[in-house]
């Protein structure tokens, strides 16, 4: 048995000679399944093809098969009545049409005034029906204080609550660590906090790492994570199990850095929320002074990057006449960090919806909240962008790179004792010195010969003006130029493909990028990888080469995209 891997996806096709009633026949399986059968003798020395069950089309030379393609991968998939039909429904406009599931769609917009459900409350003006409803946007904000102790991270303080009410735990109130986060867990886990988005600002790389190992030792929960290039992207948490096992409540926790990529200091000044963020003395609290009362730590004790002196004594006069107490301003600094973070995404939640009529809770990181409004703004209804499958994906991901960035050393006229010098050096040969004030004047002028530019919106421009690829027609095996019945797919179709290139060494900007060790370069010389088709054809104007390798490509069908 002669067997040839054909793939995609690894599959192999087994060849079997069979010689019936003096008939030499040839026959095909996948798997265990036959799939074709054929008299050699009709074929026996001519290049043939053969159309397979499967959608494959492979083409042999003497049962040798060089080129295979499919345009069965990637088809349409829609919802099926009872009869196994596409499935017709009507759309926004009451017109009937197919329910495809392998799209992305545009997002329904919100109704005008509609009722709100028992899980969403929301805040409606009953004199305007046509009021576009706001939700009022159930958030509840979580915050863990630590202290430093053998270089190790211990918890000191735990709040979380939503507006001005805070639910607080102390560690020096409890015995062990355990306590503290078992009562904590114990308040959030009821049905105040049912459906919540509980947020954590930075909670991905620092609080969640307290928790999770807690959490997962509490038999009482399911815990469903979304966990992402080493980020936890959300925690969805059911609880409060009835007598059957069925769980009543859930609450899901989210890293609200990963939609608002700032300090909480900077994000509060940014939206002049009502609590800003206090100081705190971060390496004054141990495990010996957890009840200390006293005199206000020294400044040694705060972190001089982010208070200056003149803040501290500031701060200091907050206690004149009365005693500064660790745990009192431990939960008061905590407490505040959660008010001032559930402000904050209040008024983000609030400008999003307003703006885009899109609701930030349903959007876990900014790039999905982008892609959201996106699909619930600009759209369009026949616009049909396929969803990928992994296998897909994983090919064509490789051909993805980052921009080509281009660095460079400035230099201009400047002539100190009669040389030239780059910008960089002005100060390192400290010129000031050299020159008189006039002279500084006069170089400064110079410094305008030297240009500086930049291009803004450049993705955006690219996507207003060009064409994009959508469904794919198929895949293929072998060098598609080469086949008469496909290669016009190649010429007027996009593609991805796996091509063997050949970069000249004359090219003083090489084009065309590979990943070497993690980093992004442009090379010269000879390698493999996968490329757009696009890229592929301008190269070639540049005396690039290529062969399309035997593992193919993807093909699809092209489209204009408009805002």
């Amino acid at each position: 048995m002669q067997i040839l891997i054909i793939t995609p996806g690894g599959e192999s096709i087994s060849v079997k000679p069979v010689n019936y009633k003096s008939t030499d026949f040839t026959v095909y399986y996948k798997g265990n399944k036959e799939i074709l059968l054929f008299n050699d003798t009709l074929t026996k020395t001519d290049k043939f093809k053969r159309s397979f069950n499967s959608g494959e089309i492979i083409f042999f030379d003497q049962n040798n098969p060089f080129f295979m393609f499919n345009d069965n991968i990637g088809k349409p998939k829609y919802k099926l009545d009872s009869e196994g039909n596409p499935k017709l429904i009507k759309d926004g406009d009451g017109n009937l049409t197919t329910n495809r599931l392998d799209i992305i769609k545009p997002f329904k917009k919100p109704k005008l005034n509609k009722m709100p459900s028992k899980e969403e409350e929301m805040d409606i003006d009953k004199n305007d029906p046509l009021q576009i409803i706001r939700p009022k946007f159930n958030i509840t904000t979580f915050d863990i204080e630590t202290y430093l102790e053998d270089n190790v991270f211990k918890i000191l303080a735990i709040c979380f609550g939503r507006a001005h009410f805070q639910n607080q735990f102390y560690i020096a109130d409890y015995p062990t660590l355990d306590d503290l986060l078992k009562a904590a867990f114990d308040k959030l886990f009821t049905k105040e906090f049912n459906r919540t988005h509980l947020y954590i600002h930075n909670g991905s790389k620092f609080d969640l790492i307290f928790l999770v190992k807690y959490l997962l030792s509490r038999s009482d929960i399911t815990i469903n994570p979304i966990y992402k290039d080493g980020k936890f992207i959300s925690l969805n948490i059911k609880y409060g199990a009835d007598e059957k096992g069925n769980y009543q409540y859930s609450l899901n926790i989210r890293d609200s850095m990963l939609l608002l990529l700032s300090s909480l200091s900077k994000l509060g000044k940014a939206f002049n929320v009502e609590i800003q963020k206090d100081v705190f003395p971060y390496y004054f609290p141990n495990k010996d002074n957890l009840n200390y009362k006293g005199d206000v730590p020294a400044y040694e004790f705060f972190d001089s990057s982010k208070v200056t002196l003149e803040d501290y004594n500031e701060y200091v006069k907050r206690f004149q006449g009365r005693k500064w107490s660790l745990k009192y301003e431990t939960l008061n600094y905590c407490s505040r960090d959660c008010m001032s973070l559930y402000q904050i995404l209040k008024s983000f939640c609030n400008l999003i919806f307003d703006k885009f009529e899109v609701n930030v809770l349903k959007a876990p990181t900014l790039p999905s909240l982008a892609f959201r409004i996106f699909r619930s703004k600009f759209l369009p209804k026949s616009l049909e962008i396929p969803l990928l499958s992994r296998r897909v994906y994983n090919d064509l991901v490789q051909g993805y790179f980052g921009g080509h960035v281009d660095m460079y050393i400035p230099k201009g006229p400047i002539y100190p004792q009669g040389k030239d010098v780059s910008v960089n050096k002005f100060k390192l040969l400290n010129i000031a010195k050299m020159v008189t004030h006039t002279s500084i004047d006069f170089i400064k002028t110079l410094f305008k010969t030297v240009k500086h530019y930049d291009i803004n919106s450049l993705y955006p421009s690219v996507m207003l003006k060009y064409k994009y690829p959508t469904d794919i027609i198929g895949y293929f095996i072998g060098d598609i130029t080469l086949i008469q019945d496909y290669a016009h797919l190649y010429k007027n179709n996009f593609g991805f493909y796996k091509v063997k290139v050949e970069a000249p060494d004359s090219i003083k900007h090489p084009l065309l990028p590979i990943r070497n060790q993690g980093t992004c370069i442009f090379p010269t010389g000879t390698w493999t990888g996968w490329y757009f088709s696009e890229e592929i054809k301008n190269c070639e104007k540049y005396g690039y080469q290529f062969e399309i390798r035997p593992s193919g490509g993807w093909l699809y069908f092209q489209i204009w995209f408009y805002f």
